[in-house]
């Protein structure tokens, strides 16, 4: 199906595993890597005219899959990771690591981008989720953004056209993958940039068990308190299913540090918020998202814990 077409590299029956942080899942039947916005829209068409389900994924650092096998397509943005200073923005393709933007922003003497080094997804990711850290997020750098719609065009979305929220944007409410984005920083001085980079990674390694597989933070922060304090607060330090647990660093993280399941993971953070829910009268919504929730050509399903 995809074998001829131009900038595109096509893998079949493709560990899903290989492709999430979480490193959980069984296979999809097709992994493709557009390199360009025509090539991606090419691809869109072709799995609308076969009606084949299809997903995009970053660097898989945010989506829990299945266990079972996925027959649709992976549509992975990696390979379009082209990243450019134009003057006070950079301007970077929806592929491109989050934390290499933000080292070129760095060596050019722009400052905005320090919270996001250690952020282990893409720029394309980032903007859809919003993502955030030590006090700064997505929505204060980006000035705009390129998506492609349900019929493979090019759009624009603006500055405040982006809806963003905590851990919200417009791309969570309507159809549109993001192709790139320009972000409006500020100049500062390198080595002050660098020092505050440095300082935000040396924390998350000292607080984060970055040395297992995870998804980062599972849960959102709730109305009030913390996700990772009520968590420990209720004893669930070390909790496990299989090979998945709450981390003992840090009790905001679920990990798989066994080879575990999906299903491990999943039973994890059920267990998780049935306990945290009974002891807090809180329910933890997940900030991992489910594979079934990210299909573009398929029933969106979010009433699931």
């Amino acid at each position: 199906m995809f074998e001829n077409m131009q900038d595109v590299r096509v893998e079949r029956d493709v560990s899903m595993a290989s492709l999430t942080t979480f490193r959980a899942g069984g296979h999809a039947a097709y992994a493709v890597y557009p390199s360009t916005p025509e090539a991606w829209g090419a691809i869109i068409a072709a799995a609308k005219k076969e009606n084949i389900p299809f997903a995009v994924l970053g660097n898989g650092s945010n989506v829990l899959a299945t266990d079972e096998d996925f027959a649709g397509i992976l549509i992975i943005t990696t390979d379009m990771r082209d990243v450019r200073v134009e003057e006070t923005c950079v301007y970077a393709q929806a592929g491109a690591s989050l934390s290499a933007v933000a080292v070129t922003a760095m060596k050019a003497g722009l400052a905005g981008l320090e919270f996001s080094y250690g952020i282990p997804g893409t720029v394309g990711g980032a903007i859809f989720m919003n993502a955030g850290a030590y006090d700064g997020e997505m929505q204060f750098a980006v000035k705009q953004s390129r998506y492609l719609d349900e019929d493979g065009q090019v759009r624009v979305l603006e500055k405040e056209e982006h809806a963003f929220g905590y851990r919200d944007s417009y791309y969570q409410h309507h159809f549109g993958m993001i192709i790139d984005c320009i972000l409006q920083l500020k100049p500062g001085n390198p080595e002050e940039i660098k020092a505050k980079m440095d300082d935000f990674m040396c924390r998350r390694k000292s607080k984060q068990p970055l040395m297992h597989p995870s998804a980062g933070s599972t849960f959102r922060r709730p109305y009030k308190g913390y996700a990772s304090q009520m968590v420990d607060e209720c004893a669930l330090k070390g909790f496990r299913v299989g090979g998945a647990a709450v981390s003992e660093m840090h009790a905001g993280f679920i990990i798989n540090d066994r080879e575990g399941s999906v299903a491990d993971i999943v039973a994890v953070i059920q267990s998780v918020q049935k306990k945290v829910f009974a002891e807090k009268g809180v329910m933890l919504e997940r900030e991992v998202r489910m594979l079934h929730e990210i299909i573009l050509n398929g029933i969106f399903n979010k009433n699931i814990p």
